[in-house]
Parts: C-alpha cells; structure tokens; sequence
C-alpha cells in the first residue's frame, strides 16, 4: 500500500508485465513521463525487474526510454520555467 494506506494505482507494472506477453502484445517501449530524472529505483525497478518479467513472461523485445536526465535541452527547459516564475513574484 502507499502512503496514508491508500493502494498504488492499478493495475500494478510488474502485473501488466506478465499479462501482456499473454494478450499477444510481444514488443514494448516503456518511458516514464511522470519523472524528469532516471534514480537507482526507476532503472532498477522499471528497466530491469518489469524488462525480466515481460520476457520471462513470452515478450520478445523491451525497450525503456531513459528520462531526460541532464540533456542540455531539458536543463535548458527547466532553467526558464524557474526563470519565469520568478520573473513573477
């Protein structure tokens, strides 16, 4: 369960990992447009364990498209967002 005892959204990664090879999708691409940044816990978590699960599972190809990290384009982005909203206090 997450935090304040409510559950985590469903249904789970790891879950929807093994049933998809079942469902006939055998291919994936994955990317996580909720973080900006990769951590330890997104690659080891996203990249490695659900890649294992989906191909243990009859997948054939996965792929993770890694956050934007510290891409010049995405510092760039952010650098302004801060920039603007300071501009407005």
């Amino acid at each position: 369960m997450a935090a304040a005892g409510r559950e985590w959204l469903k249904p789970y990664t790891s879950e929807l990992m093994e049933k998809l090879p079942e469902e006939g999708v055998k291919k994936i691409l994955i990317l996580s447009p909720g973080f900006s940044m990769d951590c330890l816990e997104t690659i080891e978590e996203i990249d490695e364990e659900n890649k294992e699960i989906f191909l243990d599972s009859g997948g054939e190809a996965f792929h993770y498209i890694a956050c934007l990290n510290d891409n010049d384009e995405h510092v760039e982005a952010i650098n302004n967002l801060i920039a603007n909203k300071i501009s407005q206090l």
